[in-house]
């Protein structure tokens, strides 16, 4: 769940930003980026703190995947501004930068 959803928030395309994120978190690390006891303590996790690193539990992860994976997993911006379009874009286009 976004932190979108679980403040209780219009839902856009962010959410899927972030799912998209939590779905390669898994994939490379082998554990979910917010897991705990309880739901209620997962949403928590989710509406306040970052993921750990990848690389922390996956030594092989190459350093751009990681930043992928964290830019789509992070709570507030840069994800606000990001697309399906722009995740493979350069870093300075991704947000209305310039790549000059």
């Amino acid at each position: 769940m976004s932190p979108e959803q679980a403040e209780g928030r219009k839902i856009d395309g962010r959410s899927d930003i972030f799912s998209f994120g939590s779905l390669l978190y898994e994939m490379v690390t082998g554990r979910k980026a917010f897991s705990e006891e309880s739901r209620l303590s997962v949403l928590a996790k989710i509406l306040n703190e970052e993921p750990a690193p990848p690389s922390q539990f996956t030594a092989a992860v190459p350093a751009e995947l990681e930043k992928a994976i964290l830019r789509c997993s992070a709570r507030a911006n840069p994800r606000g501004c990001l697309t399906a379009a722009k995740f493979y874009s350069p870093p300075a286009a991704r947000c209305g930068g310039s790549t000059h």
